[in-house]
């Protein structure tokens, strides 16, 4: 059985935890959080995409106790098959590739906080069907109030190309290919 999709490589770009225990809550507070998800495919591998992961919030706090945050940037790289057209390879790496980047960046923030004196900060799990349909339609109304539009058209998770090392944006081959 061949595998649907399969993760070539994972980096944190960013991992900004701030627990000051000086600062401590007035009150009870709920946890807050907000996902971003960026979907890019490879110009050089029409079966390599590269997913962008932002997750950032507060922990939960009771009152007199310090109010963690943070802000977390995963990237990941996925292969598809070769079989599949492309909305459902896009489609694949939204779901299935954002999940498992998700569940790498909870991961991370967990070890790099354990040592922490007020404890480990847990990110919630995500319903991460759910999770989708909000950022879709986050990046459906920003669409909507950055034309004018009343009636925001339907917005596709269409991934953007990623030019090669080499190759400037909108040129067809890398300059060292072209003397060849």
């Amino acid at each position: 059985m061949s595998e649907i999709i399969q993760l070539l490589s994972f980096k944190m770009t960013r991992l900004n935890i701030d627990q000051n225990p000086f600062e401590v809550c007035a009150s009870d507070r709920n946890a807050t959080q907000e996902t971003s998800l960026d979907i890019r495919d490879r110009n050089d591998d029409p079966n390599r995409f590269l997913i962008i992961l932002r997750v950032h919030g507060t922990c939960g706090a009771r009152k007199g106790k310090p109010l963690p945050s943070y802000d977390a940037i995963g990237v990941a790289e996925f292969r598809t098959p070769p079989d599949l057209e492309r909305e459902k390879k896009a489609a694949l790496v939204a779901f299935n590739g954002g999940a498992i980047l998700y569940g790498l960046i909870r991961g991370q923030v967990s070890l790099v906080t354990g040592s922490f004196p007020s404890g480990s900060i847990l990110l919630p799990t995500l319903d991460w069907q759910k999770t989708l349909k909000e950022i879709a339609d986050k990046k459906v109304a920003g669409t909507a109030q950055q034309t004018g539009c009343a009636t925001p058209k339907e917005e596709t998770d269409t991934p953007k190309k990623i030019p090669k090392k080499d190759q400037k944006p909108g040129q067809k081959k890398p300059l060292s290919q072209k003397a060849k």
